[in-house]
C-alpha cells in the first residue's frame, strides 16, 4: 500500500472538513445579513400606524362636521326664536332646523362609530408594536447566537487548515499535483477512493483482483482503471 495514498486520504478528509466549515460560515454570514423578519416587523408597524392615523383623521373630520352643523342649528334657532322675519322665512328656518336635526343624529352615530374605530385601530397598533418588539428581540438573540457559532467555526477552520497544511507537507509534490488534478476533475471532488471488498468506492466498480493486489502492494500511487481515482486499500 502506498503511504502517499494514506496521507492523501487524510488530506482529502481535511479538505472535506474545510469545505463543510466554509459552507457553514457562508450560511452564517447570509443569516446575519438577512433582515427579512426585521423589515417585515417594521412594515407591519408602519401599516398599523397609518391605519390608526387614517381613523383619527376621519374622526376629526366628522367631529368638525358635527360641530359646524350644531353651530348652524344654534344660529337658526336664535333667529327663529327672535321672531324677526316674515312667516315664510320663519317657516323656512324651521324646515332647515328639522333637516339639520336629522343630519345631526346621523353624524352623532358616525362620530361614535369613528371613535370605536380609532380605539380598535389603537389597540391593533399596540398589539403589532408589541409583536414587533418580540420579533426584534428574537432576531437580536438569533444574530448573537449565530455570531457565537461563527466565531467557533472560524477557530475550527483555522485548526483544520493548519492540519491540512501539515498533512499535505508529507506528500510528494508529484502525488500532490495528481491529487489536485483529480479533485478538480471529479464531479464529487473525491480524488482518493478506498477499496472495500474489491470495489472502488469512487465509481462503485468491482475491480479485478490483480488490480486490487497491485494497489495494496505498490509503493507508487495506483489509479482506478475505470474512474481514474487514486486507490487506497485499507490495511486488514
Amino acid at each position: 500500500m502506498s503511504q502517499s495514498s494514506q496521507r492523501l486520504l487524510e488530506v482529502q478528509r481535511l479538505d472535506g472538513e474545510q469545505a463543510r466549515l466554509q459552507g457553514l460560515l457562508k450560511q452564517a454570514d447570509s443569516a446575519i445579513g438577512d433582515t427579512l423578519q426585521e423589515r417585515a416587523a417594521a412594515y407591519a408597524v408602519r401599516q398599523a400606524e397609518t391605519a390608526l392615523q387614517t381613523r383619527q383623521r376621519e374622526q376629526r373630520e366628522q367631529e368638525f362636521e358635527l360641530a359646524t352643523l350644531e353651530s348652524r342649528i344654534k344660529d337658526h334657532e336664535a333667529s327663529l326664536y327672535s321672531g324677526k322675519g316674515s312667516p315664510r322665512d320663519l317657516q323656512a328656518l324651521q324646515q332647515d332646523i328639522a333637516r339639520d336635526r336629522t343630519r345631526q343624529g346621523a353624524l352623532e352615530e358616525q362620530v361614535l362609530a369613528a371613535m370605536d374605530a380609532v380605539e380598535a385601530a389603537s389597540k391593533e397598533a399596540e398589539r403589532i408594536k408589541a409583536a414587533a418588539r418580540r420579533v426584534l428581540g428574537d432576531a437580536a438573540t438569533r444574530v448573537q447566537q449565530i455570531e457565537s457559532d461563527r466565531a467557533r467555526m472560524q477557530q475550527q477552520l483555522a485548526t483544520v487548515t493548519a492540519q491540512r497544511a501539515a498533512a499535505a507537507a508529507s506528500v510528494p509534490a508529484a502525488d500532490a499535483a495528481l491529487y489536485e488534478r483529480l479533485r478538480a476533475r471529479m464531479p464529487d471532488g473525491v480524488a482518493v477512493a478506498p477499496v472495500i471488498q474489491g470495489r472502488c468506492e469512487g465509481c462503485r466498480t468491482s475491480l479485478p483482483s490483480a488490480e486490487v493486489q497491485h494497489a495494496r502492494r505498490a509503493e507508487e500511487l495506483v489509479q482506478c482503471s475505470r474512474c481514474g481515482r487514486i486507490l487506497h486499500v485499507p490495511v486488514g
